[in-house]
């Protein structure tokens, strides 16, 4: 009948058939063919913060909260007064957004030092000084 194949669900692994193993829903975002978008919020005290939205309406909204402080904004942007967001890119879809976004975040890092970007999946508030 051929091999069981084992779908991640939770922290126990669980036969079933017919599924790729370990593998996204067919159709989801991250392997969509549709562009996705990065961005750069400039914050109070020179801070960056880089962030990432799947649909350019998505993007539009994101930069509207980011800019708002609002309750959907992100922690670091609710927390630190966001002047300007600038350094939109358009990526090919959701992968290559995510890539560019870490990227971004890193390159930020480098030449802004640690304790003055935030985003990527870091998003640990700026130390209080």
């Amino acid at each position: 009948m051929g091999r069981k194949r084992y779908v991640a669900r939770s922290s126990t692994k669980q036969p079933t058939s017919g599924l790729t193993s370990f593998s996204r829903a067919r159709g989801s975002s991250s392997q969509s063919s549709a562009p996705a978008y990065t961005y750069q919020a400039n914050l109070s005290g020179g801070r960056a913060y880089i962030g990432m939205a799947h649909t350019k309406s998505s993007l539009k909204a994101r930069i509207a909260t980011q800019l708002s402080g609002g309750p959907r904004a992100s922690a670091v942007c609710k927390n630190n007064h966001v002047i300007s967001v600038n350094r939109v890119y358009k990526h090919a879809n959701v992968t290559a957004a995510k890539a560019a976004e870490t990227k971004r975040y890193y390159s930020t890092k480098a030449a802004l030092g640690a304790d003055k970007v935030r985003g990527a999946g870091h998003t640990k508030d700026f130390t209080k000084k």
